[in-house]
């Protein structure tokens, strides 16, 4: 890449649904916060709202397209992907790990 060259992050037209939704939102969130930071000129936070519209796709643009300002946009397309955990079911899973053949008492615990 050339001095000051970036590569725009791909455009977000995730399912909320989808089995790898939370994952795949955090990885292109992180793509799109590398992208605002490393420009030449840090964007306003008016035009990071501008460029959050130009890298989602049309369900996305529709979930956000009321809100104001880049921060209200971001909670809720946070707020749409990232779920809370399961505390039952992470509970479960904590009290039934069993320990693997080969693995040591550190790494189990």
């Amino acid at each position: 890449l050339k001095d000051g060259a970036r590569i725009k992050p791909e455009c977000l037209r995730l399912s909320p649904h989808a089995a790898n939704a939370t994952a795949a939102f955090k990885h292109w969130l992180a793509c799109f916060n590398s992208y605002l930071n490393t420009a030449v000129n840090r964007p306003t936070r008016e035009q990071n709202l501008h460029i959050l519209h130009s890298c989602v796709g049309t369900a996305m643009h529709t979930l956000i397209e009321d809100t104001t300002n880049y921060d209200a946009a971001m909670d809720l397309l946070k707020g749409h992907f990232i779920r809370p955990v399961n505390q039952v079911y992470a509970r479960h899973l904590l009290t039934t790990r069993q320990q693997f053949p080969g693995e040591s008492l550190d790494e189990f615990y």
